[in-house]
């Protein structure tokens, strides 16, 4: 008799506890083996799948846990970009605590835009007009340093493949004075900066053409070149007036791909003049008259030239960690979530929230940050981690 009528008979005799022969009690013991052997197949099942079917995380432990996360808010600036309000704020990270919690992998492809690598050159007026303080306590170049420093750190603290370098023109400019070749490393960008001091004429040329030298020798590419000229006055040297400086910002442009912008600084700068160069190169010119807003211009400045591609990526993670920023205005409050590229462990990023239409830095009476993770359809969210107000 073969294995299948045997377990027909089995059947037959388990469902049917009549019609019993001689071999009656061979096909109960039978029938009692296989009964077993299905228990302890369901018990390994069950003990394989129900982790899966389980899988999510203990909320009031990982709240409790994100709760323990250091993150600071600071560096916050209001201003206006294509006719939208924005709120330009750091967020620095400290020790992270997190567990490794449960949590369900989720693989999904997303498109993000990503910053496309970029080289920026400062070609920054150290004429001895720069030493004016126009009536105030700090003079226009004190000013401009000061600026200049928060613009690099601003830049290399959020895009990590950027790259500055730095000319001081003056009159007889020396070759390797006052200049910085393109570099990440902040201290020496900065300690170039405090290095400065204003004499002499304005030379703008000169300072153009000690920038080209600098994109010349660093030619890599795929990288986006950034010339921005930073001047308090009109030019000194002759030969740059007149159409001068402009055909020499036309041919970055139309030869090595370099945009121009200028910054057209203190009260008495020559604003057609650097209007003409930024034209002539692709660029933007930027009104700072006031030298107390420069601060602000170079923050537009950031917005304009930053220039991202979209790239399709495929992300595998353990659930979903993002930032919560919750802006208030009197008795509303409005969520803003920031996913990608969050700062990691002493890390600090810079991030742009846009305020909802009608609302401006005048209405805003508190910021707050919390921290929240999302797996399995479940949403743990920390105590608030810290908060800003005007």
């Amino acid at each position: 008799m073969s294995f299948q009528l045997i377990e027909c008979n089995i059947y037959k005799t388990h469902y049917t506890k009549h019609n019993m022969n001689k071999r009656g009690l061979s096909a109960i013991v039978t029938t009692v083996l296989i009964t077993l052997l299905i228990i302890a197949s369901v018990s390994i099942i069950a003990l394989i799948i129900i982790p899966f079917l389980e899988v999510g995380i203990d909320e009031q432990v990982v709240s409790m846990e994100l709760s323990k996360e250091k993150i600071e808010l600071s560096n916050i600036t209001f201003y206006e970009s294509n006719g939208t309000e924005k709120i330009d704020l750091s967020i620095k990270r400290g020790t992270t605590s997190l567990v490794k919690t449960i949590t369900e992998i989720i693989t999904e492809n997303i498109s993000t835009e990503e910053p496309v690598p970029i080289d920026i050159m400062l070609s920054i007026d150290l004429s001895g007009s720069m030493s004016l303080d126009d009536g105030e306590p700090e003079t226009r170049l004190t000013k401009a340093k000061i600026a200049t420093i928060d613009f690099v750190e601003t830049v290399l603290a959020g895009d990590e493949l950027a790259k500055i370098g730095l000319v001081g023109f003056k009159d007889n400019l020396p070759a390797n004075n006052n200049v910085h070749d393109l570099s990440n490393d902040l201290t020496s960008l900065n300690n170039e900066i405090d290095s400065w001091f204003a004499s002499g004429g304005t030379y703008v040329c000169k300072g153009m053409d000690k920038a080209l030298e600098i994109f010349n020798n660093n030619e890599i590419e795929g990288r986006e070149k950034v010339l921005v000229i930073l001047g308090d006055g009109d030019t000194t040297l002759s030969s740059c007036k007149y159409g001068g400086a402009e055909d020499l910002a036309e041919s970055f442009y139309e030869n090595k791909n370099i945009s121009v912008s200028t910054i057209g600084f203190g009260p008495s700068t020559a604003i057609t003049f650097f209007e003409d160069i930024a034209a002539a190169g692709q660029g933007q010119f930027y009104d700072s008259s006031d030298t107390n807003n420069l601060a602000n211009t170079y923050i537009s400045l950031i917005d304009d030239i930053q220039i991202t591609r979209e790239v399709t990526k495929t992300i595998v993670r353990e659930g979903i960690l993002f930032l919560q920023v919750l802006i208030f205005t009197g008795g509303n409050s409005h969520s803003y979530t920031i996913s990608e590229n969050l700062p990691g462990e002493y890390d600090t990023k810079r991030f742009t929230v846009p305020l909802p239409n009608g609302i401006t830095e005048e209405d805003v009476t508190k910021i707050e940050i919390y921290l929240s993770v999302v797996s399995g359809g479940i949403k743990a969210s920390s105590n608030l981690l810290t908060t800003w107000e005007p």
